[in-house]
């Protein structure tokens, strides 16, 4: 029998912010790290998203680095207004077998 209570075969994080003094720091990386593991481990996810500002290059290379790839859904690139200003989000995925 399974130890597990339920499936969830996606987990959506929106987004990982880090406050700009504590940036590179290797922070961001590790909340999604810890994050994804307890998804695919605990939840039994097989797909983890999240959403990358176009302005933040940094974040989008970090994901890349830990094989995040864009996402193969109908909406890629959202818009979504933050503090009054309309930013560009890149959708980014991580596939259970690509975690491991």
């Amino acid at each position: 029998s399974s130890t597990k209570a339920f499936l969830i075969p996606n987990s959506r994080y929106r987004f990982v912010i880090v406050d700009d003094s504590k940036r590179g720091q290797g922070l961001g990386k590790a909340l999604v790290s810890k994050a994804a593991a307890y998804a695919f481990d605990k939840l039994g996810a097989t797909k983890v998203s999240l959403g990358v500002f176009e302005n933040n290059p940094a974040a989008a290379g970090v994901m890349n680095r830990w094989d995040f790839i864009v996402s193969s859904g109908k909406r890629p690139r959202v818009m979504i207004v933050c503090l009054g200003e309309a930013w560009n989000c890149i959708e980014m995925e991580l596939l259970e077998r690509e975690s491991q």
